[in-house]
């Protein structure tokens, strides 16, 4: 209470860090709608930090009114959000389908597995603001990761995507892959993306040796400048594969 009561007189806040609060009160928002008025946020910092619903919902209200149009990045990693929630912040912060909110939203390491298909539909209706990262989805099915693929290969928003560290219940099959090479062709606006695996000595599974059959996509796209695949043992196919790639694609620069 005493924080509710105080810190909202800081009207000139630009950055704002509540990483790594734990608190034993009630169900009501750690910070609500009314405090996130009164300040003129650039970042809004809530990574590791349990979100509860009514903090879900102060957050997608500021969102999506005006006092919240300084915003340029929001962090919420590791807090506990889902597919679902993440959706609602991306519908409220849309400006509409041809115009991209300028900002990155960080939701790493969240269950965004459950309630993946509101997530995904979104980014299919162009819902993204310009930049997102989404590290370490752990896919239940492959299923899923094949519908956020074709939600990608249909997003007209979004420029930066990090969906590295993914999970996937087994190396990625024939038509996850062939749905990969369709969005490396078809989309025309991701400018940076990172599909890396995860560099640990387990053995994680990877987008597999199918890869070079996606990666095939990428003599057709024009809009890719930065590719970051590491650690997905891409191997001597996997080269000749990208060099194949590189013979053709002028537009990748890193």
């Amino acid at each position: 209470d005493v924080l509710h009561q105080y810190i909202g007189y800081f009207g000139q806040i630009r950055k704002i860090n509540l990483s790594r609060i734990s608190r034993t009160s009630g169900p009501e928002a750690l910070i609500t709608a009314e405090m996130l008025f009164n300040w003129q946020l650039e970042e809004l910092i809530l990574s590791r930090t349990a979100v509860n619903r009514e903090t879900v919902d102060s957050i997608a209200t500021y969102l999506a009114s005006d006092r919240s149009r300084n915003l340029r990045m929001v962090r919420l990693d590791q807090c506990g959000l889902t597919g679902e929630d993440v959706a609602m912040f991306m519908h409220s912060m849309s400006l509409g389908p041809d115009s991209p909110r300028s900002l990155h939203l960080h939701v790493n390491e969240n269950r965004l597995d459950n309630g993946c298909s509101y997530l995904f539909d979104a980014i299919s209706k162009n819902m993204t603001p310009s930049h997102l990262s989404m590290q370490m989805i752990d896919f239940k099915k492959e299923e899923h990761f094949r519908q956020l693929v074709d939600a990608l290969r249909k997003n007209r928003t979004l420029r930066y995507l990090d969906i590295s560290k993914a999970s996937l219940p087994y190396d990625a099959g024939t038509e996850t892959c062939r749905a990969l090479q369709r969005m490396f062709e078809e989309n025309e606006t991701l400018e940076a993306l990172d599909i890396s695996g995860e560099s640990a000595h387990l053995d994680v599974a990877r987008f597999g040796i199918g890869l070079n059959l996606a990666l095939t996509g990428l003599k057709k796209n024009k809009s890719l400048k930065v590719l970051r695949i590491e650690h997905q043992k891409l191997g001597l196919q996997g080269a000749n594969t990208l060099a194949s790639v590189l013979e053709e694609n002028e537009s990748l620069r890193e």
